[in-house]
């Protein structure tokens, strides 16, 4: 399980093992996007590879960021606009849109998207960003002070 911490300082992208389909273990920090990285919306490959929307308003920093399942920089999409979000989509999920502050772009990549879904996370009622799970479904999490979500990662809920 992947988990961008938005408001962190360093910006990090955490990873977690998943027990069982129900715990979360092995809390590690699996990309630290420094004091001017500014990641977002993600998406994995097949390969395991983290297609992240990426930017800050400055050149080199704006676009999309591929990092390796180690959390090492494989890859760059520069845009001239900060990148929000990413999807795979097409027939072969090797199409990769890009939500950019005021732009959506396209562009067919050598990688293929997993099949995949969405959770919602709310804490104290306030709306976090959204993060990727390999199931196939959508689901909104309520953490306010206990951690009780319904999840299952083989694609069920509970």
């Amino acid at each position: 399980l992947y988990v961008v911490e938005s408001r962190s300082v360093p910006r990090k992208i955490l990873a977690y093992d998943v027990k069982g389909g129900k715990s979360l273990a092995n809390r590690r920090v699996l990309i630290d996007a420094g004091p001017k990285g500014t990641r977002d919306g993600f998406r994995v490959d097949l390969d395991g590879n983290l297609w992240c929307g990426w930017g800050m308003g400055e050149a080199g920093l704006d676009g999309v960021h591929v990092f390796n399942p180690e959390g090492r920089l494989i890859g760059k999409i520069e845009l001239p606009e900060r990148c929000a979000n990413v999807c795979f989509g097409g027939v072969k999920r090797n199409r990769l849109f890009m939500a950019a502050s005021q732009s959506i772009y396209s562009l067919y990549v050598e990688a293929q998207g997993v099949l995949g879904g969405v959770v919602q996370i709310f804490i104290d009622g306030a709306y976090e960003p959204t993060i990727s799970i390999d199931g196939a479904y959508e689901s909104t999490v309520s953490i306010d002070g206990a951690y009780e979500p319904a999840i299952s990662i083989d694609g069920s809920l509970e």
